[in-house]
C-alpha cells in the first residue's frame, strides 16, 4: 500500500488480490463472531481492515492524473543526464 502511495498508480497492487483478501476476511469475522470465537475473528478481521484499505487506495488510484509538465522548462531533472553517476564518491 505504500508503494500504491508514493506512485499514485495500483500497477502494483492486483485488484482481484486486494478484492478476495476484502471478502475472506469479512466471511471469517462474520462466521467468528457468530461462533464467539474471538482467536479467528481478530486476525480475519486484521484483513478485513486492510483489505477494505486496499480496495479505498485502489479507487482512489486507479485513474493516474497526468503530470503537469510545465512547458518550455527543459532541464536536466528529466533524467537526461545519465552519464553522472549517483554516488560519485564511491565510484573510482
Amino acid at each position: 500500500m505504500k508503494t500504491v502511495v508514493s506512485a499514485k498508480s495500483v500497477e502494483y497492487m492486483p485488484f482481484l488480490l486486494s478484492f478476495f483478501l476484502f471478502i475472506n476476511g469479512g466471511v471469517w469475522t462474520v462466521y467468528a463472531f457468530l461462533t464467539k470465537d474471538y482467536f479467528i475473528g481478530i486476525p480475519n478481521g486484521t484483513g478485513f481492515l486492510l483489505g477494505t484499505a486496499q480496495l479505498i487506495l485502489y479507487v482512489m488510484y486507479m485513474n493516474p492524473k497526468p503530470s503537469k509538465k510545465i512547458p518550455g522548462n527543459d532541464s536536466e531533472e528529466d533524467g537526461s543526464k545519465l552519464d553522472e553517476p549517483l554516488i560519485s564518491n564511491l565510484v573510482s
